[in-house]
C-alpha cells in the first residue's frame, strides 16, 4: 500500500495493518515443525491468570486453581502443533485456545449440576 504524507508531499511504503503478506509462489510451505515447542514464562503467566478467572466461579473452589492451571497449560501444549504464525500472533491462538477451554470446562460443570439422576423429585 502507498500512502502520501500531507505535510512534504512524498510517498511511504509500508504493509497494510491486518493484511497477511503475500506467500511467494513455489516457496515451500514450513507447517511441516511445530512452530513453538514449549510454553514460555508469559505464556504460563497467561496461563495463570485465565485460571486464577475461573477458580471461584461456576462451581469451581479457590483450591481447584493448580488444577485448573494444569488442566489449561495441558490443553495449550496438545494445540500447539495448531499454530499458524500466518494466520496470526502466538498471543491472539493462545487466548483463543484458553478461551475455548475454558468455556468447556465452565460446561462440563454446568451439565454435571444439570445431570437429571441427580435430582431429586419435588413431589413425595
Amino acid at each position: 500500500m502507498v500512502k502520501t504524507d500531507t505535510r512534504n508531499g512524498k510517498r511511504k511504503r509500508g504493509r497494510q495493518r491486518g493484511k497477511r503478506p503475500q506467500r511467494i509462489p513455489g516457496a515451500p510451505r514450513q507447517l511441516l515443525l511445530p512452530w513453538r515447542t514449549e510454553i514460555t514464562q508469559d505464556d504460563l503467566v497467561s496461563i495463570r491468570v485465565a485460571a486464577r478467572g475461573l477458580a471461584g466461579r461456576h462451581g469451581y473452589s479457590l483450591s481447584d486453581f493448580e488444577d485448573i492451571a494444569q488442566d489449561l497449560a495441558l490443553h495449550v501444549l496438545e494445540r500447539m502443533g495448531e499454530y499458524d504464525p500466518g494466520r496470526g500472533a502466538w498471543s491472539t491462538f493462545l487466548k483463543r485456545v484458553l478461551r475455548n477451554k475454558i468455556s468447556h470446562l465452565i460446561e462440563y460443570r454446568t451439565f454435571q449440576k444439570r445431570d437429571y439422576r441427580k435430582c431429586m423429585p419435588l413431589l413425595p
